[in-house]
């Protein structure tokens, strides 16, 4: 698997968390239906994760959780707001995460002939 793919995977997981892993906790904080909630944890922010001069991987931040991925690791570790670890998925837990969606496709329109590649003059 390429360091991209890996990457997508951790995000997707982090989508996924985000989507399901919704509290009474979260509700009752914010006074919010589940729904709502949500959709306000559904945006997150992505930055880059460099320690101590070197690329480690990626952190995600939400209003609720935040979220690094190391990559050399492979590794996703999963944080309340507050700091408290709320999960810690290896390479095969996300994987299996991961697996329980389908990426979104677009089908291909019918009777639809495929449109030439536009090339820079």
């Amino acid at each position: 698997m390429t360091p991209s793919q890996q990457l997508a995977r951790a995000r997707t997981c982090v989508r996924i968390y985000l989507a399901e892993g919704q509290t009474d906790e979260n509700q009752a904080k914010h006074d919010l239906p589940p729904s709502q909630e949500t959709d306000r944890d559904a945006d997150f922010r992505e930055s880059i994760f460099i320690c101590e001069g070197f690329y480690r991987g990626r952190r995600f931040r939400s209003r609720s959780l935040t979220a690094v991925w190391f990559a050399e690791e492979d590794e996703l570790k999963i944080h309340t707001a507050a700091g408290e670890l709320v999960a810690s998925l290896d390479s095969e837990a996300m994987a299996g995460l991961a697996d329980q969606t389908k990426p979104d496709v677009l089908p291909m329109r019918p009777n639809h002939a495929a449109e030439p590649a536009r090339r820079a003059a």
